[in-house]
């Protein structure tokens, strides 16, 4: 691993605040290089000294291979004081020490939860979805289904135990399908942010001190581009939070009506263009679009051939840019809930 700050650093990621939390996920994000995943490995090796497993996630098959691991074995060295390897065995992790190895966890991607089912996982402790924001690049994004199968294999490794997944990413975002899943809002940018299910941290970039010059001055564009992208995350939510307090303007122009759970929800283009506000539907309005709960397929059927599909990219875009704006919770929520079983993301 490539330290950028001393270990006794106040600077330095600990899990402590999330092992004591009673939410079964924890989304941690940011913060390129403060110890998130070190101390996932300091997590690992005390399992696997108890004879415990862990469960690694990526988001596609072509993530799950040795390159995935290929700075662990350093670190277990390090934190086991033993001269230790890991190898990806198929989907099992071994931990070598010498000529003798043993399992020590199990590594899927999200595209092969159908894979997970018929195996025990009793011994399983915790999952680890790495890198759970992609850098939204034309490989590297979130797909239509996604969070259908990240909780299927959650399910499916836990069954009725109570679940704990750590979530990590490098990337911060105020937009994204896990924040509405588990009714993140009112983001605290930096901090944490609690709902029934989860709790997210996000962290601030490393400032660049004397410590970082003198030992990481050659991944300095990187933290550069990673700073830029946090203050504008920030600038972003900030923006929002000023939107929402603003209710929906007077001249803001009508767009259409979108049903789910019997609950209609109308939609407003701001006159610059600045955001698309959630309001009353208009009761004139012909083009109801109603979502049906059980058959997304039809919907998106519907919306491709609708001649409304319009709004729905506008609404898609808007959606991902982070500007569906809303003072009601409740009514920001079933969006949220449309979002994502149209696939908006």
């Amino acid at each position: 691993m490539l330290d950028l700050v001393p270990k006794d650093s106040d600077f330095y990621h600990n899990l402590v605040y999330h092992k004591r939390a009673n939410q079964p996920y924890s989304l941690i994000t940011g913060g390129r290089g403060v110890g998130k995943t070190f101390q996932i490995k300091k997590e690992v090796i005390a399992t696997a000294a108890k004879n415990q497993e862990f469960f690694y996630m990526r988001r596609t098959d072509k993530e799950i291979n040795a390159g995935a691991f290929s700075d662990w074995a350093g670190d277990l060295a390090r934190l086991s004081g033993k001269p230790i390897n890991i190898i990806l065995n198929g989907h099992e992790i071994i931990l070598k020490e010498g000529e003798s190895g043993k399992r020590i966890g199990w590594a899927y991607s999200l595209t092969q939860s159908h894979m997970v089912r018929g195996y025990n996982y009793d011994n399983v402790k915790f999952c680890l979805y790495d890198e759970f924001l992609p850098e939204l690049t034309r490989y590297r994004r979130f797909y239509a289904g996604e969070l259908t199968d990240f909780k299927s294999i959650v399910m499916s490794v836990f069954r009725f135990r109570q679940a704990k997944v750590y979530m990590l990413s490098n990337l911060v975002s105020t937009v994204n399908p896990y924040y509405s899943a588990f009714k993140l809002i009112n983001i605290n940018w930096p901090g944490i942010t609690k709902s029934r299910e989860a709790v997210l941290e996000i962290i601030p970039p490393l400032p660049i001190n004397e410590y970082y010059v003198r030992n990481v001055n050659h991944v300095r564009d990187s933290y550069d581009e990673d700073y830029k992208a946090y203050l504008a995350g920030q600038g972003q939510l900030e923006a929002r939070k000023r939107l929402e307090r603003a209710g929906v303007p007077r001249n803001a122009r009508y767009i259409g009506c979108i049903g789910l759970h019997g609950e209609e929800l109308g939609f407003f283009l701001g006159y610059n263009g600045e955001a698309v506000y959630i309001g009353k539907a208009d009761p004139s309005d012909k083009r109801r679009f109603v979502i049906d709960s059980n058959d997304i397929a039809a919907n998106t059927y519907l919306i491709k051939h609708s001649n409304d599909s319009y709004m729905f990219k506008l609404l898609s875009n808007y959606y991902r840019a982070g500007k569906i704006i809303s003072k009601s919770i409740e009514k920001e929520l079933i969006f949220c809930e449309i979002a994502e079983r149209l696939h908006f993301y």
